[in-house]
């Protein structure tokens, strides 16, 4: 039987970004008149909505519907969805590599994760990636957990509005995309009401990706205490030591915000400073520019949308089913 909707041009390409208190949604709409446009399937695509809404007790289904029935004039029925997903939604952990073929690594996994992660085994569902680079002799890989129910729940959401879920990714792996292909840097982001976190990406891939301390609120940082911006660039440095260090790679010379802040140029002077590292705010893309919210609060759905273009499949390569 043909599968009729594969063969037609997408319209629409939407991104949710789940984070711990917002739902962020982006759309891109194929319009090839347009300026500073995405290119998917030979097609080209502006954004044309980026918005978000509050999670309330808990219910992310309530406020993707909220999103979903704001702009239901756009008619999403057979039009591909990506999730970005954040902590706590998820849970990630590093473990050994099970020493099994690779189509049995994520049965293994299912018995190793037991006594790491907090969801019930009879609602687990996990998946994983390999780390690009590793200490000597360790054969380690990120296994990222959530709940079945959880995910149910908010892929049962965009269902109902005929949307087709093309897959779920963490928002660390989807941040690798607003990077450069010979990059090599560190990048520090805070999702509003999440601790920051910190992320070494080489060559759009995820070599560490880790949460800060509580305290250093980088959205709320007092920029004139010196002794906690110190204190902050000693927290970098032990990442760049890992790195340098015991990953044996050449020290990184360049870090991003991805933050906002009124004393951000502050904090990467005495950054720079302390660290002998190169300090720059990450720059939006242009086809974002116009919509784009500019304080990175848009990260995780933006993100989305880099992710559905780079590895969906598009419909020459999907052909009859």
């Amino acid at each position: 039987m043909l599968n009729w909707f594969a063969q037609k041009k997408r319209r629409l390409l939407v991104s949710f970004g789940i984070c711990e208190n917002t739902v962020q949604m982006a759309v891109l709409k194929a319009d090839n008149s347009a300026m500073n446009t995405l290119e998917f399937d030979q097609q080209q695509f502006s954004l044309v909505v980026n918005d978000e809404h509050e999670i309330v007790d808990g219910d992310v289904p309530a406020a993707i519907d909220a999103l979903l029935n704001k702009y239901k004039r756009l008619d999403f029925k057979y039009q591909w969805v990506q999730f970005v997903v954040s902590e706590p939604h998820v849970e990630i952990v590093s473990v050994e590599r099970p020493d099994v073929p690779d189509g049995d690594v994520a049965t293994a996994l299912q018995w190793t994760l037991r006594d790491l992660v907090s969801i019930p085994q009879p609602d687990l569902i996990i998946d994983y990636y390999d780390i690009p680079i590793q200490v000597s002799g360790a054969r380690k890989i990120n296994v990222v957990a959530a709940s079945r129910a959880l995910l149910s729940s908010w892929v049962d959401s965009v269902s109902r509005h005929g949307l087709v879920v093309q897959g779920i990714a963490t928002d660390a792996l989807a941040l690798t995309l607003w990077t450069d292909a010979d990059q090599k840097l560190m990048l520090l982001n805070q999702h509003t009401g999440q601790r920051a976190n910190l992320h070494i990406i080489v060559n759009q891939q995820l070599v560490l990706s880790r949460r800060l301390q509580p305290s250093f609120d980088l959205l709320h940082l007092d920029a004139g205490n010196m002794a906690l911006l110190e204190d902050l660039a000693i927290e970098l440095q032990r990442s760049q030591d890992f790195y340098s260090g015991q990953l044996r790679q050449a020290a990184l010379g360049h870090i991003e915000f991805a933050f906002a802040h009124d004393k951000a140029e502050t904090i990467a002077e005495v950054m720079s400073a302390q660290l002998g590292m190169q300090v720059s705010m990450l720059a939006y893309p242009a086809w974002a520019k116009e919509l784009g919210a500019n304080d990175y609060s848009d990260l995780a759905a933006l993100s989305g949308l880099m992710w559905l273009v780079k590895y969906a499949q598009p419909q020459e390569k999907r052909g009859a089913a």
